[in-house]
């Protein structure tokens, strides 16, 4: 195991069920280990498991919830 971790600037989130929303689909992804996802400033940091995904993965997850206008690592 080799834990990693990925900084995110997710632009859209405007509101606590936003964050909430963007949280539970990041921490579903298998691997990730935590998740502080914080609406001022929009960002997310990601601690995962790089043998159980990736960040592609974290982003389709991020990219799945349509909260957001643009997800950039």
């Amino acid at each position: 195991m080799s834990e990693k971790h990925i900084h995110l600037h997710i632009e859209g989130m405007s509101c606590g069920h936003c964050q909430k929303t963007v949280t539970d689909a990041i921490l579903q992804v298998n691997g990730v280990k935590k998740a502080i996802v914080t609406l001022v400033p929009p960002t997310a940091e990601i601690y995962f498991d790089d043998a159980q995904t990736s960040p592609e993965a974290i982003l389709g997850a991020v990219d799945a919830t349509e909260v957001y206008s643009g997800t950039q690592i």
